[in-house]
């Protein structure tokens, strides 16, 4: 990939536990900081802290059967982890070189399976960070 060029969403994954979600639709990740306000009478308006931060990530994804063995996670290996309240590190990534990759802990938060009558079956997980989290660049 050349400087400058856009990530494509179709390249962007998460993968939990090293294993890409199966058939994923889409996916996202999102840091928010809190912020300590004060003010006194030596300043003008209100003035800002910058406090702790935290992270999420969430993905969508269709429902099929997979292969027994498969290196994909599915909904069903989702909850598993989820039930077991196992903290899982999940990367947010292209897996292309020279792109970065956002990773870190995350336990699952919610897990959802919904399906209407004439569509296929679909899933949404989100995750809660746990600590910190890491940018590197893909090798």
């Amino acid at each position: 990939m050349a400087a400058g060029d856009p990530i494509k969403g179709k390249n962007l994954r998460l993968k939990v536990e090293g294993k890409t979600v199966y058939h994923a639709t889409e996916c996202s990740w999102s840091t928010t900081k809190d912020f300590e306000e004060f003010a006194s009478k030596d300043t003008v308006g209100k003035r800002s802290i910058p406090g702790d931060y935290e992270f999420s990530a969430s993905t969508a994804a269709l429902i099929v059967e997979k292969a027994a063995g498969a290196t994909q996670s599915d909904i069903y290996d989702l909850l598993e982890l989820y039930k077991s309240d196992t903290l899982v590190e999940i990367e947010f990534t292209t897996d292309i070189a020279g792109t970065k990759v956002i990773s870190g802990n995350y336990y699952i938060q919610a897990c959802d399976i919904s399906a209407n009558n004439t569509g296929v079956a679909t899933a949404n997980c989100s995750f809660r960070g746990d600590g910190d989290f890491s940018i590197e660049t893909v090798a």
